[in-house]
C-alpha cells in the first residue's frame, strides 16, 4: 500500500506547474540503499519476463502454428513487434489523444462508449495481425496462438515474479523500505508528504525533519553533527528573537528544542560507541 501511495502522489506532484524540486527529491530518494535494491529487482524482473515472453511465444507457436514457421526466430519477431506496438499506441494517444477528445466535446456517453469499443477492437485486431503475418497463418490459428501466449504469460511470469522476488529477498527489503520512512503510519505519511513537496512551513522544522529522517541516503555521523550544529545556531537566533508574553511561540520553540536535543544526544551516543573490530577470517 505504501508503494501505491507513493505512485499516486507522484502523479499528483507531476500535475503541478513547478515540480522540479519534487523530481530532485525523488532523485535523492532513489539513492537510498533500500530503493536501489527495489530498482535492481524491477530491472531483473523486466529482463526475466521478456526472455520468458519469447519462450511462451515459441511454445505457443509449436502448438498453434507448427510446421517450419514455428521457429525461435519468428517467436523473437512476434515478441519484438508486440513490445513495440503498445509503445506506438501510447505515443499516438499522448500526442493526438487530447486533440481527439477535444473534438468529441458534447458527444453522448453511448457514442463515447461505442468509440472506445471500436478502438479496443482495433487494437485486438492489430495484435492478432502480428502472428498472422509472421507465421503466415489464418485468423483462428492466430487467435489460438494469442490465447495460449496470454495463458502461459499469466501463469509463468507470475511464478517468475515469486522466484525472482525470493532471490532478492523482496519481502524483507520492502519491509525495510517501509520502516526506513517512519515507525508509525503518521511518520510514514509525513515522510511521503515531504517527499512530494509538502514541507513544514518553518525553516527549523524542515531542518529537524531532514536531520531525523533524510529523504536520500543515510547521513554519516560527521554530516549529522554538522547539521545539528546548524540547527543549534538557528535555535539560538530564534530564542533571542522570541517575543515576550507569547506562550504559543515559546511552546513552538520548546518543541523544536526538544527535537534538537534528541538528535544531539543520539549523535553523542553514536560518537561514543566503541568501534566494532573487524572479524578475523
Amino acid at each position: 500500500m505504501q508503494i501505491f501511495s507513493l505512485g499516486a502522489m507522484a502523479v499528483e506532484a507531476a500535475s503541478q506547474p513547478d515540480f522540479q524540486p519534487v523530481l530532485a527529491r525523488l532523485g535523492e530518494f532513489m539513492q537510498r540503499d533500500e530503493v536501489r535494491w527495489l530498482r535492481n529487482f524491477f530491472l531483473a524482473m523486466f529482463i526475466a519476463t521478456q526472455l520468458l515472453n519469447i519462450l511462451w511465444c515459441w511454445i505457443a507457436s509449436k502448438i498453434a502454428v507448427r510446421g517450419e514457421h514455428a521457429t525461435l526466430g519468428n517467436a523473437c519477431k512476434v515478441w519484438l513487434v508486440s513490445l513495440l506496438l503498445p509503445l506506438a499506441i501510447g505515443a499516438g494517444l499522448f500526442f493526438f489523444g487530447p486533440m481527439v477528445i477535444g473534438s468529441l466535446d458534447g458527444i453522448s456517453p453511448a457514442s463515447a462508449l461505442a468509440l472506445f469499443g471500436c478502438f479496443f477492437f482495433l487494437c485486438l485486431l492489430l495484435f492478432l495481425f502480428i502472428p498472422m503475418q509472421v507465421y503466415e497463418i489464418g485468423f483462428l490459428n492466430a487467435l489460438g496462438f494469442v490465447v495460449l501466449t496470454v495463458i502461459f504469460t499469466a501463469v509463468g511470469n507470475s511464478a517468475a515474479q515469486v522466484v525472482v522476488g525470493n532471490l532478492f529477498h523482496m519481502k524483507g527489503r520492502i519491509e525495510a523500505l517501509k520502516n526506513s520512512t517512519g515507525k508509525t503510519d503518521a511518520e510514514r505519511q509525513a515522510f511521503t508528504d515531504r517527499l512530494f513537496g509538502k514541507d513544514a512551513p518553518d525553516e527549523i522544522d524542515r531542518m529537524l525533519d531532514d536531520a531525523a529522517q533524510p529523504i536520500g541516503r543515510a547521513k554519516t555521523l560527521t554530516e549529522r553533527e554538522a547539521t545539528i550544529q546548524s540547527i543549534q545556531q538557528k535555535l539560538e537566533a530564534r530564542h533571542r528573537a522570541l517575543p515576550p508574553g507569547n506562550p504559543q511561540a515559546l511552546t513552538t520553540f520548546q518543541v523544536q528544542f526538544d527535537r534538537y536535543m534528541h538528535l544531539l544526544n543520539q549523535a553523542k551516543t553514536d560518537r561514543a560507541a566503541p568501534l566494532t573490530p573487524p572479524k578475523k577470517s
